[in-house]
């Protein structure tokens, strides 16, 4: 008639614990201290991040050409970076499940030397005509768990009759992976798997089996990834006519691949990656004589990669209110702002997804194509009133859900934000502002919307008062 922990049931066997206390889940305060104190923990991590760098530059101008001095920078750099994270040994038990917060430990390091060197070299300065400007850059990073990789890039800029600016860059770029990517403790687990690369081999033997029960899958940190590699081109223009001073227009437009970005896939896309011909995912499978899989190592790995375009665009006009009429004090300053992804594509060697347009919270690489922000300020020598629309465009929850999800379309949202401030004094400044003015609700989530707002219309006042 006593309730007991079920370890401690049996007194036959040595398998109990004193210190355990049943838990009765049941009515208001039901739990006893005792077994509260025995049922809950204190997750908890220390991590140490640490970081030594030195660094030497040397810059100034080598001589002069027929359009402006060549000006040059060159030096050296070295980072030693290092990060050792410990977890309790409840978190390290997963006594927590799904609610731990804290990852895998970590425990390692590297460093890195760097030579770099820029110039900057005019070609052509003819006053009010045409101005040309060539720039380049290059530097040389020894990683001591990859080895050595050149980065660099290489731009322009032609201005035309004090009106017009051209400009361009090519460049390639690198991400070194983080410790967290390099050194995250391995982690053990044994469970089903789906075999996606088996083709024929039932036929080569009739014991293999596709959808073995136990196969033990390694994940974690991989000391040997390389940098991830990005090419980057970027083409723009900003028109500042004469006959509308105080206007400018920029428009540019940019093209990024990252190849080898680093990811990790899961057990079975692992051999699926495999039957697609990626040797080194069939590297990291280990299977027996059947031909059934036993083993997978699916860490971290080089094996993404990444693809977006898009412009952004903005627009500015500054008018003194004077010049339209002598009693008008103040001015107005409109500025606009717009920015379209024409594309946003990660491909993980097994699947390519473009993602652009795909708003859903839970959607991975969500990203609206359009979004922007028109904003009017009106300023005096006391008094500043400030009007913001942002513009946050809609597309499908997840585009892949088409005819699966009933409300995939999300629609776009249009927020009014308005603000003034007050000069009351040479030393106090008031302020006040509304955001959201017309409580435009959020699209249904069932996270969160990521990319509206979320809170509805809210207020703000502020005092700010120099001593």
């Amino acid at each position: 008639g006593q309730i007991v922990c079920a370890i401690n049931a049996d007194a036959t066997t040595a398998n109990d614990d004193p210190a355990c206390r049943p838990l009765n889940l049941f009515g208001y305060g039901a739990p006893s201290a005792e077994a509260l104190a025995y049922t809950h923990g204190t997750q908890h991590n220390d991590t140490t991040n640490k970081m030594d760098a030195a660094a030497v530059e040397i810059q100034g101008d080598l001589f002069s050409l027929w359009a402006g001095p060549v000006t040059v920078a060159f030096g050296a750099e070295g980072r030693w970076e290092e990060q050792i994270s410990k977890s309790g040994s409840l978190d390290l038990a997963g006594a927590y499940g799904p609610l731990n917060l804290y990852g895998a430990p970590v425990n390692g390091g590297f460093n890195v030397k760097e030579a770099f060197g820029e110039v900057a070299l005019p070609l052509l300065d003819i006053e009010g005509t045409a101005k040309v400007d060539l720039n380049g850059a290059a530097r040389y990073s020894d990683y001591s768990r990859s080895g050595g990789i050149w980065s660099w890039k290489g731009g322009a800029t032609i201005g035309l009759f004090d009106t017009l600016l051209l400009r361009g860059t090519r460049s390639r770029d690198i991400r070194a992976p983080t410790i967290t990517e390099l050194f995250t403790v391995r982690g053990i687990n044994v469970g089903p798997l789906v075999d996606q690369d088996s083709a024929g081999r039932a036929a080569a033997n009739p014991a293999y089996n596709p959808t073995p029960a136990a196969v033990t899958t390694y994940s974690g940190g991989n000391p040997d990834l390389l940098p991830e590699i990005s090419l980057t081109t970027t083409i723009g223009a900003s028109f500042s006519p004469k006959f509308m001073p105080r206007f400018n227009l920029s428009v540019d437009y940019y093209d990024i691949t990252i190849k080898g970005a680093i990811t990790t896939l899961t057990a079975s896309n692992v051999t699926l990656a495999c039957a697609s011909g990626n040797t080194s995912a069939c590297d990291r499978i280990t299977r027996d004589a059947t031909g059934t899989v036993t083993e997978v190592r699916s860490n971290s790995q080089n094996i993404a990669r990444f693809e977006t375009s898009g412009f952004d665009i903005e627009a500015s006009y500054l008018a003194d209110l004077s010049e339209v009429s002598s009693s008008l004090p103040g001015s107005l300053r409109i500025r606009a702002l717009a920015t379209h992804v024409r594309k946003f594509v990660f491909d993980t060697g097994i699947s390519r997804v473009d993602t652009a347009g795909d708003v859903g919270s839970s959607t991975t690489n969500a990203i609206p194509k359009w979004r922007g922000v028109l904003s009017f300020t009106y300023e005096t020598e006391r008094l500043g009133l400030d009007a913001r629309i942002r513009y946050v465009g809609g597309g499908k929850f997840n585009h892949l859900l088409e005819g699966v999800l009933v409300n995939n379309d999300v629609s776009a949202r249009t927020y009014l934000d308005l603000g003034a401030q007050f000069k009351a004094g040479e030393r106090l400044t008031l302020s006040a502002n509304v955001n959201n003015v017309f409580d435009r609700a959020p699209p249904i989530s069932p996270t969160g919307p990521a990319f509206y707002d979320v809170i509805g219309t809210y207020f703000t006042m502020g005092a700010r008062v120099a001593f």
